[in-house]
């Protein structure tokens, strides 16, 4: 059984609730939901964490961030789909962008490769996940 310090701090793909990123943070205090839209954790990231979770999350799942919620918020899918600023799946890390129409190309940062897409990417993301899901 885990203890009452693990569930306080632990979160999935080796991060900890709270962590906190030097300089070489890419996100800082970001919320992490996965595919059902709990929320699994909250703190820094680094692109050492983008990596990792790239590599270990299942097929099938996500790992999304938002970068703040406000009080008071109900949070869905709706919400984090319309919010979300990086999401993770299986091999591949996107950045949403909202300044342009960004679909298609591909940046690579420091040692990971983001690609980055627009908002109404992230739905078509999340359906496709879940037609996966459903099979």
């Amino acid at each position: 059984m885990a203890s009452y310090v693990q569930k306080l701090c632990g979160a999935p793909y080796g991060l900890r609730n709270g962590q906190l990123r030097g300089r070489e943070r890419r996100v800082h205090n970001g919320n992490w939901f996965d595919r059902k839209w709990q929320k699994i954790g909250w703190g820094d990231l680094a692109d050492d964490d983008f990596v990792r979770i790239a590599k270990e999350i299942p097929f099938g799942d996500l790992f999304v961030v938002l970068a703040s919620i406000p009080l008071l918020v109900p949070i869905n899918g709706d919400y984090c789909i319309a919010n979300c600023t990086w999401l993770v799946e299986h091999g591949a890390a996107y950045e949403v962008i909202r300044h342009a129409d960004c679909d298609g190309a591909v940046v690579y940062q420091r040692r990971v490769r983001f690609q980055p897409i627009a908002p109404a990417s992230v739905r078509r993301i999340v359906e496709r996940i879940n037609r996966i899901n459903s099979l």
